[in-house]
C-alpha cells in the first residue's frame, strides 16, 4: 500500500496482526516505480480511454456524455486490463517473477531534503562584495531604517520648536568627508526604508511571491559628442608655430579634454548605478534565501516521521508502536486544544464578570459623588463651614 493516512490506522494494524496479514508499505514518492497499477496498467487505460473518447467522436458526432460513460469507460478498461498487462505490472515492478535488480537504487533513494541557497552565477565586482559584506556585519535595525532617522533639515529655515528626540537632523552643506562608512550604510538604510517598493529590502517582513523583481535598468550611451582623439596622437614635426597657432592648439585642447572628462563622468554615473542595482538584487537574494530556508526548516509531519523516506512493514511490531504513539500524541494535543479552549472560556467568563463588577462599582461612586456634590451644596448655602463637611467619597 502506499502511505495514505488511512491504511495504517491502529485498528487496521492490529487486526493485520490478529489474523496473520502481512503489510507492506511503500516508501515515499515512489509509487511511479513500484506500484503496478501506475506503472503499466493506469498508462495503457490512459491510451484506451483517448481512443475510445475519439471512436465515440467519429461514431455519434457527440461528446461523450452521462449516459455515454459508464460504456466507454468500460469498453476502455477491458482493453486495458487484461490477464497479459496485469502480468506484466507484476514483472515490471518485481514482484512475480521476484527480481530485486528490477528497480535501481537511484529509484529508491529516501526522499531528504535538500538545502536550496540561491547564488549569482558570476562573480560580483569588489565594490558590490565589500558593500554585501558591510551589510552583513551592520544588518539595518528599526532605528537605522525609519525614515525621520536620516530627515535632512536646511539650516537657513525657521525651524520651531519641538520635542527633543534621537533624531539628528543634518544641514544640507555637511561635509562629504565627515560621512563613515557607518553612517554611509546608515543613509542607505533608510533611502531604502523609506521607498515604497524596496522597503522590504531591509524589513523584517517575509518575502512573498507577490513581490516581484526589481528589473534592471540598463543606460544607453550619453548623447555628449565624441571628442576628437586624432589631436592625441603625435603631431607632425614642424620647426615653428606662431604664437596665435599655440594659443588655438591650447583652446582645442581644453575644449577636447572637457569633453572627455564628462565622457568619463557618465561612464561612472553608469557603472554606480549598475553596482547600486546589483546591492539591490543581492538583498532580494538574501530574502529569497531566507524565505526558502523558513520552508526547509518547517516541522516534518507525521507521515515523514513514520516512514522516514523508506518503505515499511506496517505489520511489524516496531511500526506499530509508531503509530500508536502517533495516536496518543494526536490525542494529547487535541485534548490540549480543548482545554486550552477550556481555560480562554474560562478567561473570558472571568473577565466579563469583572467588567459587570467595576461598572456597578462605578455606577455606585457615580451615584455616591452626585449624591455628595448636592449634601455639599446644600451645607455651603446654609453656611456651615467647611470642616464640618462630609469627606468625598473614596475612589474605587
Amino acid at each position: 500500500m502506499d502511505g495514505h493516512s488511512s491504511h495504517y490506522t491502529a485498528e487496521f494494524i492490529q487486526y493485520a496482526q490478529e489474523n496473520n496479514i502481512i503489510v507492506l508499505g511503500y516508501p515515499p514518492h515512489c509509487t511511479h516505480a513500484l506500484q503496478g497499477l501506475d506503472v503499466v496498467c493506469f498508462a495503457k487505460m490512459k491510451d484506451k480511454w483517448k481512443r475510445e473518447i475519439t471512436a465515440h467522436k467519429e461514431t455519434t458526432l457527440k461528446l461523450v456524455g452521462k449516459p455515454d460513460f459508464l460504456g466507454v469507460f468500460g469498453r476502455a478498461y477491458n482493453a486495458a486490463f487484461t490477464h497479459d498487462t496485469v502480468k506484466a505490472a507484476f514483472k515490471v515492478t518485481g514482484v512475480v517473477p521476484f527480481n530485486r535488480d528490477t528497480i535501481s537504487e537511484d529509484q529508491m533513494k529516501p526522499s531528504i531534503a535538500t538545502l536550496v541557497k540561491g547564488s549569482f552565477p558570476l562573480p560580483q565586482p569588489e565594490v558590490v562584495r565589500t558593500v554585501m559584506a558591510a551589510i552583513d556585519k551592520n544588518p539595518p535595525t528599526s532605528f537605522s531604517i525609519s525614515p525621520t532617522t536620516h530627515r535632512v533639515a536646511s539650516g537657513s529655515e525657521n525651524i520651531p520648536p519641538e520635542t527633543p528626540t534621537r533624531t539628528r537632523q543634518r544641514p544640507l552643506n555637511i561635509d562629504p568627508d565627515l560621512y563613515t562608512p557607518t553612517k554611509r550604510l546608515w543613509t542607505l538604510y533608510g533611502a531604502l526604508g523609506s521607498n515604497q517598493e524596496h522597503c522590504f529590502l531591509v524589513s523584517k517582513s517575509p518575502l512573498t511571491s507577490a513581490v516581484p523583481i526589481t528589473a534592471p535598468v540598463l543606460k544607453g550611451p550619453s548623447c555628449i559628442p565624441p571628442p576628437e582623439w586624432s589631436i592625441a596622437k603625435e603631431p607632425p614635426p614642424q620647426t615653428w608655430k606662431s604664437c596665435q597657432q599655440l594659443k588655438d592648439e591650447i583652446s582645442k585642447l581644453k575644449t577636447n579634454l572637457s569633453i572627455a572628462h564628462q565622457h568619463v563622468q557618465a561612464q561612472d554615473s553608469i557603472i554606480h548605478g549598475a553596482h547600486a542595482q546589483l546591492v539591490v538584487q543581492n538583498l532580494h537574494l538574501q530574502k529569497l534565501n531566507v524565505a526558502f530556508n523558513t520552508n526547509e526548516g518547517k516541522k516534518k509531519n507525521e507521515c515523514a516521521i513514520l516512514f522516514e523516506g523508506k518503505g515499511q512493514l506496517f505489520t511489524s511490531d516496531t511500526f506499530s508502536q509508531k503509530v500508536k504513539d502517533q495516536k496518543a500524541r494526536k490525542e494529547a494535543a487535541a485534548a490540549k486544544k480543548v482545554s486550552n479552549a477550556a481555560s480562554q472560556a474560562a478567561r473570558k467568563e472571568a473577565q466579563a464578570n469583572l467588567d459587570v463588577k467595576w461598572a456597578r462599582l462605578k455606577r455606585n461612586h457615580e451615584e455616591a459623588t452626585n449624591a455628595w456634590k448636592l449634601t455639599c451644596d446644600a451645607l455651603k448655602e446654609e453656611q456651615i463651614p467647611k470642616k464640618n463637611w462630609p469627606k468625598a467619597p473614596t475612589r474605587p
